[in-house]
């Protein structure tokens, strides 16, 4: 895709690029919570679109892990759900739901290629094309130096945020904070560079028309 700079930028960067940034969206004892949920769960790998019907492995696109949300306290559709209005005024489009929430995990070594979270008209499967705004939660801490339950690497990056040609290839990181729900239009380029220690864990949901 490009290149990308290793320094993460605040979420104000983002903001005044059009993102919408909630700091805290999670608190301390709910991001708790849920990794307490799925400590012992089974992961399955997560499957990525390449054009065909449907989702198929591809560990050369996206070596990440899904992990299940069934039951448990927290209903994290309906707070999800919430946020509907705001991202629709924000982004200045309508949007009808959200598909659900699904949570990830990203181990060592784990990344997702540059990519778009929206297909074009035409494309297959369908539900892609009504993805509208992409949702991305982040439940730990990403260190230089992780203790227990940190992770290093596997920054979520962003291409085409500045409009010059010079920068258009070059990938912005966001500085993860843990409880931070960060938002953005599902056709921007995006990856997750490769984690190198400790376990990613994020929450995913797109909105759609």
């Amino acid at each position: 895709m490009g290149i990308y700079s290793e320094r993460v930028h605040s979420i104000d960067f983002f903001r005044r690029r059009g993102l919408y940034c909630r700091p805290g969206f999670l608190d301390g004892s709910t991001r708790t919570a849920l990794l307490e949920q799925i400590r012992d769960a089974s992961p399955t790998r997560a499957k990525v679109f390449n054009g065909a019907p449907d989702a198929v492995i591809d560990m050369a696109a996206r070596n990440t892990w899904q992990l299940p949300l069934d039951g448990g306290p927290i209903n994290l559709t309906s707070r999800i759900g919430t946020l509907l209005a705001d991202l629709a005024g924000h982004f200045k489009m309508p949007l009808t739901g959200h598909e659900g929430p699904t949570f990830l995990m990203y181990r060592p070594g784990g990344f997702y290629e540059p990519h778009v979270d929206r297909a074009g008209d035409g494309e297959a499967p369908i539900a892609l094309s009504r993805r509208r705004v992409s949702i991305v939660t982040f439940l730990n801490a990403m260190s230089a130096e992780p203790g227990p339950g940190d992770y290093a690497g596997g920054a979520l990056t962003f291409y085409g945020l500045v409009d010059d040609p010079a920068w258009r290839t070059f990938g912005f990181a966001l500085d993860p904070q843990p409880g931070l729900l960060v938002a953005f239009p599902s056709h921007i380029v995006h990856e997750v560079t490769p984690v190198t220690a400790g376990n990613r864990y994020t929450i995913v949901d797109w909105f759609t028309v």
